[in-house]
This record gives C-alpha cells, sequence and structure tokens, in this order.
C-alpha cells in the first residue's frame, strides 16, 4: 500500500537527522506540492533543517512527488480550511487511492480516523522500526528523546512505557 506523508512526520525526522529511518520504515513515501510548499515555507521562516527534505527530493529517488486530481481537488476545497494545505491534500489522496496517510497532526488524524483512511505517525513508525530489528530499542527511545526535546508531542515517554500500557 502507498503511503502518503505530511510534514509533521517528515520534519520530526529531519530534525533530529532520521529522515532515513523513514526510508529504512516505510520505504517509498509520497508527499504532495502543498507539502513542499510547506517545507519551503519553514524554510523561510528559519528552519534550514528542511533543506535536507529537499536535497532528497532532488537527488533520491524515495520520496516522491504527487500532485491532486481534480476529483481529489474538490474533496480538498470541501475539508475544513482550519486544516492545513498539507494535510488536506494529503488526506484527500490518501482517501481517493485508498493510501496510508501519516501524520502527527491531531486535527487531521481524527479527520481520517472519521472517513476511514488508515493513519501511521512518528511514534508508530519508531514502534514498528524496533518491532522489526531496524533499531534497538534503546535507540528508538534515544530519537523519541530527541525529538520530544524539539517539539514533538509524543503520546508516550518511552516504547517501554507504550509496551506497558497496553499489556496492562
Amino acid at each position: 500500500m502507498s503511503v502518503i506523508v505530511n510534514n509533521t512526520v517528515i520534519s520530526n525526522f529531519v530534525v533530529v537527522r532520521q529522515i532515513d529511518l523513514l526510508r529504512r520504515t516505510i520505504g517509498e513515501i509520497y508527499i504532495t506540492t502543498e507539502v513542499i510548499d510547506e517545507l519551503k515555507n519553514g524554510i523561510r521562516k528559519g528552519y534550514l533543517f528542511l533543506e535536507q527534505v529537499l536535497k532528497i527530493i532532488e537527488q533520491d529517488n524515495w520520496i516522491l512527488m504527487t500532485e491532486l486530481s481534480r476529483k481529489e481537488r474538490l474533496l480538498f476545497d470541501d475539508m475544513p480550511k482550519r486544516l492545513g494545505q498539507g494535510e488536506r491534500s494529503c488526506l484527500a489522496i490518501a482517501y481517493v487511492r485508498g493510501w496510508s496517510f501519516f501524520s502527527d497532526d491531531k486535527l487531521a488524524r481524527t479527520y481520517a480516523k472519521n472517513i476511514g483512511i488508515h493513519l501511521g505517525g512518528t511514534f508508530g513508525l519508531l514502534v514498528f522500526a524496533v518491532d522489526n530489528k531496524i533499531l534497538p530499542e534503546y535507540q528508538a527511545d534515544e530519537i523519541l528523546q530527541a525529538m520530544v526535546k524539539n517539539n514533538y508531542r509524543s503520546p508516550y515517554k518511552s516504547i517501554f512505557d507504550y509496551r506497558n500500557s497496553i499489556l496492562s
């Protein structure tokens, strides 16, 4: 299944210099031109670490660009404007094409759940990396803590805490 990713997940991984972990956990990902616009806006605001994403798009072939079809554009235009353009574009594409949507934006995740889109996010990717032996748990927790220091609002303090919560 194809995966479309918005700016929140990409930013969480790139700010801690772990963008390649997205490739190792998901493989090929899609982003929209609206997400690119958000990245460029972030760079203009001084978040220069986002430049790495643009370089990957230009040089590698695992972050792929996609654009809204006419049908997707109609859905995009009908979505609540309190959702960002990046989120709306990803949601429209995920819904119409049956793709998974990866985001940490609470409003976008709620909207996706309500319309039946398969979801993922930063924390889930870290858990997946541990479960599939891409990373040891301690390293995933180190990455998680670095993300939290850079304003990621994690649903759990650690992978260990998460595992304990689902077992109890």
